[in-house]
Parts: structure tokens; C-alpha cells; sequence
């Protein structure tokens, strides 16, 4: 017995000195069978069958053995049954292979993906706000329905659209028919972060001999960006590189950076900005 059910298992026989057939059934507290037709044959092959063992893991799962002479005389089999009285493979409860956070149009995107599921009622949506470095309480904002009891793999998402410019913490709370439930891991956004890239005109322009390009990175991998290598290079008329300015990694954030241009005549030249699939050039002009 275990989780509010019990199993039975036992050997067959057909009248002729022979336990030929190896059944089962699970009935709940109240005595109710549970499994489609009530009984299961897990074996039927005419053969003696005895010493039969059985043993139930924590998530419901059966798994049999016993010995058979069906072949030589000595033949050792089993089965597994699944909490719903198929036979198969072992079910495991709700396997979580992914589950993050991507920010777009001021909104959060939530996905994730389960391999197998168990007695999945579904996903509860919790969310954390952090403002001033100070944390507010855990609070649901959503569920989505689950696939009950699968072994293949499904995908889900959820959308927040109530935001603002703070940091946050979302997690799911993955509950079961039967009203137990477990946590995943957290994933968290920094909406106070750029959420766009941008290159702005650099300041003072005309300039002689310096000036500053300022741009933003955005918290998340925008639709086609691939990474966060920044590139950032001057240029004269004619398309010769002058000058590579930014050529690293880098996080979500504001940036600005210097061009020292003492060495250089007079004229237009253009600044590029770079990352993955992103590009914006502009105009700049020195003046001596």
C-alpha cells in the first residue's frame, strides 16, 4: 500500500495445476478499483508461473518479477505497470528540461518544457518584485493546464504583461491532481535594464579632437541577435577602418566611450555598432 491506494498482484491459475497468468488491480481507500477494467493481466503466456515479488516506487509506479518455464524451465521475467495500469516503461513525476524568461514588446515571456508528467494538474505562475534591492512577496499571477499523466514531451508558455521597471523572480509552482506540488528553480528579467539597443549621435558634434559615443545594450537576446559580443568601429569616407573602439562581451547596460581623433585630418567619418544581427552606423564630423 502507499499514497492513499492499494495493489494487489497475485498468479492465476486455469484448472490444470497451473499458475499461467499474472494479474493485478489498485483500489483507493474507499475500495474503489482504479484502473480501466479493474483487472490487469501483466503476463498470460501458458507456462507455471510462481514466486512472484513485487514492489511500488514513490511515484506509483509497479514493477514485478517471477519465475517462468515457459522457455527452459528457469526463466526469470517481469513487467513494469504505470500508476494508470498500463504496461510499459515507469513514469516518473513532472521532469522540468527548461524553463526561462525572454523580454519583449514590455512584456515577459515565460517557457518551459516538460519531458514526462505525472497526475500534472498543472503550473501555478508565482512572481517575485524586487524594488531598491528590496524583495515583496511571492504572488500567483497565472496557471496553465498540464497533460495529466504523459510520457512525451509538451511545451508551454505565459505571458506577463503586467510590468514595470523593476527586477523579477518568477518560478512555477507545478501542482498535482491530488493537491501536492513542487517548486522549479527561479528565472529572473531586470526591467530597469535597456530592453533595446540604440546608438545615439555622439556629443559634441561637430568635435575636435574628441568626442563620446553612448549606446545601450538591452537585457535580453532580441529576435536574431546572437551572443552579446559588442563591435564598435570608426570609419572614413572611403570605408577604411580608423579605429575599433569596443570588441568584448558585454552585459545589459549603458556605455559610453571616447574618440580621440588628434591624429586625423579634418572631415566625415562614421561609427558602426554591432551585435549579432543588429547594425546602425551614423555621422560624425571633425573639425580642426
Amino acid at each position: 500500500m502507499g499514497n492513499g491506494r492499494a495493489y494487489l498482484f497475485y498468479l492465476e491459475g486455469n484448472g490444470s495445476g497451473l499458475n499461467d497468468k499474472v494479474e493485478g488491480f489498485a483500489c483507493n481507500t474507499a475500495g474503489d478499483f482504479l484502473w480501466t477494467g479493474n483487472f490487469t493481466i501483466l503476463s498470460n503466456p501458458t507456462s507455471d508461473k510462481l514466486q512472484l515479488v513485487s514492489t511500488v516506487d514513490v511515484y506509483k509506479n509497479c514493477k514485478l518479477a517471477w519465475g517462468d518455464d515457459r522457455l527452459d524451465g528457469a526463466g526469470i521475467y517481469a513487467q513494469d505497470i504505470n500508476p494508470d495500469g498500463q504496461l510499459g516503461n515507469s513514469i516518473v513525476p513532472v521532469e522540468l528540461v527548461s524553463f526561462s524568461a525572454n523580454v519583449s514588446n514590455n512584456s515577459v515571456e515565460l517557457k518551459w518544457i516538460t519531458a514526462t508528467e505525472l497526475n500534472n494538474s498543472g503550473f501555478v505562475i508565482e512572481r517575485l518584485k524586487t524594488i531598491d534591492e528590496r524583495s515583496e512577496e511571492w504572488e500567483s499571477i497565472g496557471f496553465v493546464n498540464g497533460n495529466g499523466t504523459t510520457s512525451q514531451s509538451h511545451s508551454y508558455s505565459f505571458i506577463d504583461n503586467n510590468i514595470s521597471s523593476v527586477k523579477y523572480s518568477y518560478r512555477l509552482k507545478q501542482v498535482d491532481f491530488d493537491g501536492t506540488f513542487s517548486y522549479s528553480n527561479e528565472v529572473e528579467v531586470d526591467m530597469s535594464l535597456p530592453q533595446v539597443f540604440s546608438l545615439e549621435q555622439n556629443y559634441p558634434n561637430p568635435f575636435n579632437p574628441s568626442t563620446t559615443i553612448k549606446y545601450t545594450i538591452p537585457n535580453v537576446t532580441l529576435s536574431g541577435v546572437e551572443g552579446s559580443r559588442v563591435i564598435l568601429k570608426i570609419y572614413d569616407l572611403l570605408g577604411n577602418e580608423i579605429a575599433t573602439l569596443v570588441n568584448e562581451n558585454k552585459p545589459a547596460g549603458n556605455y559610453e566611450v571616447s574618440f580621440d581623433a588628434k591624429i586625423l585630418s579634418s572631415g566625415t567619418y562614421f561609427y558602426k555598432l554591432q551585435a549579432g544581427s543588429f547594425v546602425e552606423t551614423k555621422k560624425m564630423i571633425l573639425l580642426k
